[in-house]
């Protein structure tokens, strides 16, 4: 299994169309990125095929402004 923040800051570059490098820990989804739900259901969906999980939709909203909550939140449920 990759690791967890390796994983996420990944997946996150994917769903936005953004370097992995510019990917860090305080990166808001919100502010920073503008995220609409069509960037949270690949995050989501990514996360739960790759640890076995279900995620919901409104929980990851509002527990995960920034990349570091999304991390936290998967270490949290794995």
């Amino acid at each position: 299994m990759t690791d967890v923040k390796d994983f996420v800051y990944e997946t996150v570059a994917k769903a936005f169309g953004i370097p992995v490098a510019k990917v860090n820990d305080q990166l808001n989804l919100l502010a920073d990125l503008d995220a609409k739900s069509t960037n949270y259901f690949p995050i989501i969906n990514d996360i739960d095929d790759e640890y076995d999980l279900d995620l919901q939709y409104q929980e990851f909203r509002t527990r995960c402004t920034t990349v570091g909550d999304i991390i936290k939140l998967v270490e949290e449920e794995i």
